[in-house]
């Protein structure tokens, strides 16, 4: 699959599943065939991505809410461009006109992206495509980062996932749940119909000594924001919350009192995991199956 075949991808798995292995075999291909300029975030730190720092179509992302500002504000101008020219998208410029680089906007451990970024990312998903940002965003946790991948994400995968309601929000029907747990099984969404793969293994290189100052230059630490705590209380109780428990009773499972300042937070975790919580009904796919 093309990168500009895919438009947009989602990649969800359980842990040790080999979510971050495929994103490293794309980073590698993109890099490679060099073509493509390719911004990473791994909310690690940069202890996945950074290997790639010393490449010269990479560029690492640390301080995240101002690359997406950056990237946004890129966008607008390209947009510009192609207004001026007559041109609807990149792609058709660079036909026609110049090469317009392809931009991969790589998101691994989407559901530790900050609250205040999130928006940001949902603006790209949705307003950007015609610019040439290409967004690929990977999560162990799609119910956590429900409002990034609730965003118009076309081509969407899973790796095994331990839930029914994991599968759902990852893919919009069941299956996934039922994945033997083999790294880099999954199912895609691709043609209108649910086709089983088997990803290949890559090497993550050695990173040079270069890759490594500029690691080191760039490190910085996020402090978590009050949205942060809210979805993490949420999740805490998600499995066990439904939609008409009383605020009380919600308040009871994180173990607090619905009183004073603990109104507010309440309200929003009820708000949050009201608007995060799938009700979606439960479809069977339709599978291809392919030898690994």
């Amino acid at each position: 699959i093309d990168l500009l075949g895919a438009d947009s991808i989602l990649l969800t798995g359980s842990r040790g599943m080999g979510k971050t292995g495929m994103m490293h075999g794309w980073a590698q291909c993109l890099l490679q065939c060099g073509q493509v300029e390719v911004r990473a975030w791994d909310g690690k730190g940069g202890s996945e991505f950074g290997r790639y720092a010393d490449r010269s179509k990479f560029k690492l992302l640390v301080n995240l809410e101002q690359s997406l500002r950056d990237l946004l504000l890129e966008a607008k101008h390209r947009r510009e461009t192609l207004t001026r020219s007559g041109h609807p998208n990149a792609k058709v410029y660079s036909q026609h006109v110049a090469p317009m680089t392809p931009i991969a906007l790589m998101i691994d451990e989407a559901a530790l992206v900050p609250e205040r970024s999130k928006p940001l990312l949902v603006e790209l998903v949705e307003r950007c495509r015609d610019t040439g940002v290409y967004p690929i965003f990977g999560t162990n946790n799609p119910q956590q980062s429900s409002l990034i991948v609730k965003s118009n994400l076309v081509t969407r995968m899973s790796l095994a996932v331990p839930s029914l309601a994991a599968s759902v929000m990852s893919i919009g029907m069941s299956g996934a749940e039922k994945l033997p747990k083999i790294q880099g099984r999954g199912l895609m969404e691709w043609g209108a119909r649910m086709v089983e793969f088997q990803s290949f293994r890559v090497t993550y290189p050695v990173p040079t000594a270069e890759a490594i100052r500029t690691l080191a230059d760039s490190t910085e630490t996020v402090e978590p924001t009050v949205g942060d705590e809210i979805e993490q209380m949420a999740d805490d109780i998600r499995s066990r919350w439904t939609s008409d428990m009383s605020k009380r009773k919600t308040a009871e499972l994180l173990g607090k009192v619905y009183a004073g300042a603990w109104t507010t937070k309440i309200d929003k975790i009820i708000e949050f995991l009201s608007a995060t919580t799938t009700t979606n009904p439960v479809l069977v796919p339709e599978i291809e199956q392919f030898g690994q």
